[in-house]
C-alpha cells in the first residue's frame, strides 16, 4: 500500500476535514490503550506553542477519555479524532497526513503501525521501542524518551525537515524490501547448514 494520494485528493481531504492546504498534518492510527503511548504524544502536542501542528486521531477505540484530555491540554483546534471503521474517514486521514507518529509504551510485538506507516510513505516520528529493534533510521526522526519534552522536540524536528524526511522514507522501505522479503527469509533458510 503506498500514499498514492494525488495533490487534488490530499486538497480535498484536508479541506472536508477542516483543515488548510499548507498544515502540517500528523497521523496517530491505532488503539488508545495506555501501553500505545499517545499520552506524551498528546502533552509534547500541547507544549508546541508557534506553529503547532494539525494532528488527526485515527481510531477505533472509545474516544471519551481522549476528549477530555483534549480539553484539558486545550487543543480543541488543533486535533481531529475520526473513526477508524468508517472507510470515508479513514481515507481522508490517509490522504491529509503529512508524517505519521508511531508511539509506544513497552517492548515487543510486531510494530505494525510503524510498518504501516513505511508502505503509504510516510515520514515517522516515534519512540525508541516503536522500533522493536529495526536500524531504521532515514526518513524518521524517533524521540530520545518516551516523555513529552522529547515528543515535542521529535514533533518541531520532523515538521521543520519534512521535505527531505519525505524523500528519505524511501531509503527505509528498501531496507524492509531487501532484509525483511520473503527471499530474504528463505536465504536466511537455507543459510542454515541442518536445512540445506
Amino acid at each position: 500500500m503506498h500514499n498514492t494520494a494525488s495533490n487534488t485528493q490530499k486538497r480535498q481531504a484536508r479541506q472536508s476535514l477542516g483543515l488548510a492546504e499548507n498544515d502540517r498534518v500528523a497521523l496517530y492510527a491505532g488503539n488508545l490503550d495506555a501501553y500505545q503511548g499517545l499520552d506524551p504524544v498528546l502533552r509534547g502536542f500541547a507544549q508546541i506553542k508557534n506553529d503547532r501542528p494539525k494532528l488527526v486521531v485515527l481510531t477505533a477505540s472509545n474516544a471519551e477519555g481522549l476528549a477530555k484530555q483534549i480539553l484539558q491540554l486545550k487543543l480543541g483546534p488543533d486535533l481531529i479524532v475520526l473513526a477508524l471503521d468508517n472507510t470515508e474517514q479513514r481515507q481522508r486521514a490517509l490522504c491529509s497526513a503529512d508524517f505519521a507518529i508511531v508511539p509506544r509504551q513497552i517492548e515487543g510485538g510486531l510494530p505494525v503501525k510503524l510498518l504501516d506507516a513505511l508502505a503509504l510513505a510516510l515520514p515517522i516520528v516515534c519512540s525508541p521501542k516503536a522500533l522493536a529493534g529495526l536500524p531504521l533510521q532515514a526518513g524518521l526522526v524517533v524521540a530520545k524518551n518516551n516523555s513529552a519534552p522529547d515528543f515535542k522536540e521529535a514533533i518541531q524536528h520532523m515538521c521543520q525537515t519534512l521535505q527531505s524526511q519525505t524523500e528519505r522514507i524511501k531509503q527505509s522501505q528498501n531496507y524492509l524490501k531487501t532484509h525483511h522479503s520473503p527471499q530474504a527469509y528463505l536465504n536466511a533458510l537455507s543459510s542454515i547448514p541442518s536445512l540445506s
